[in-house]
This record gives structure tokens, C-alpha cells and sequence, in this order.
């Protein structure tokens, strides 16, 4: 049996993604891997950047044409790196992220667009934090929900 390093609950087997095996809690529906991931290669430093700079600057377009005044909040934004590609391109951007101390605390105030890339999957009660976070859109604001995962979805 595999157990939930958080929970320590029982998990099944999700999916084989690019050679890594995830797994899915029973009981929050969480998914972790039990490989260890090279970091260096995944987050930060010019491995990302250049990962992501096509898909970074195609989000920021689809972004200027829903609201060209898009104020935005980039929820579970990593070490920030997407906040600082909006900002870069003339958004209004800010930052959560409750596993880096940058990005540790909830903005205040009220955005027009949210975004989750790559972060529902790893939610833990993804309906009760959706509802936080449409909390912290303004009425009629966007949710933009980006997720590598769809095919796996059950």
C-alpha cells in the first residue's frame, strides 16, 4: 500500500506522466509523486525561463485580450516567476503561494483575473479553495484554471 506523505492515508495509482508515477490520495483527492523530482531543472533559473517563456507570453496575450487593464493574481505562483513575466509585460500583477516565504500571504483586495497554473491538481479540497479564490475576484472577474493533467482527470 501506498500512504499519503501528509495524511498518511491510503493512495492509489493516478498516472504516468513523462516517466514519473503519480499517485492520489483516497481521502483529499491530493496528488504527489513518490520520485524525487531534479529541481534544478523544474523551478527557477534559465531551465524554466526558456520552458516557459512560449507559453508564458501566450497566457499574457489571452490575458490582454479578455481585459487589457487585467489586474491579477497568479494563485500558487511558485517563486513567482509568471508574476514577474506580467509585470514585465505592463500587468498589474501580485503573487500566493503558501510554500514560498516571497508569496507566503494572501494579497488584499479584489482581482479581475485569477490564475492556477498547474496548481489543481495539487489542491487538497479543490472546491472549498475555489471558492476562496473566486472570493478574491471582482463580479464577473476571470478564473483561468491551466492544467497538464486534463486527460488524467477521472
Amino acid at each position: 500500500m501506498i500512504s499519503s506523505p501528509i495524511t498518511k492515508n491510503e493512495c492509489c495509482f493516478y498516472c504516468n506522466k513523462d516517466g514519473v508515477d503519480y499517485y492520489k490520495c483516497i481521502d483529499t483527492g491530493t496528488l504527489f509523486t513518490l520520485q524525487t523530482l531534479d529541481q534544478s531543472e523544474k523551478v527557477g533559473g534559465e531551465a524554466e525561463e526558456e520552458r516557459n517563456n512560449t507559453h508564458n507570453n501566450a497566457r499574457i496575450n489571452r490575458i490582454k485580450k479578455i481585459d487589457s487593464n487585467a489586474v491579477v493574481l497568479d494563485f500558487g505562483c511558485g517563486h513567482g516567476y509568471f508574476v514577474n513575466c506580467l509585470r514585465n509585460a505592463g500587468i498589474s500583477a501580485d503573487g500566493y503561494d503558501p510554500f514560498d516565504e516571497s508569496f507566503f500571504k494572501m494579497p488584499s483586495g479584489l482581482f479581475t483575473v485569477v490564475t492556477l497554473i498547474e496548481v489543481i491538481e495539487h489542491l487538497q479540497s479543490p472546491f472549498k479553495e475555489i471558492q476562496l479564490i473566486a472570493d478574491k475576484l471582482i463580479n464577473e472577474g476571470i478564473l483561468y484554471i491551466e492544467t497538464s493533467f486534463q486527460k488524467h482527470i477521472l
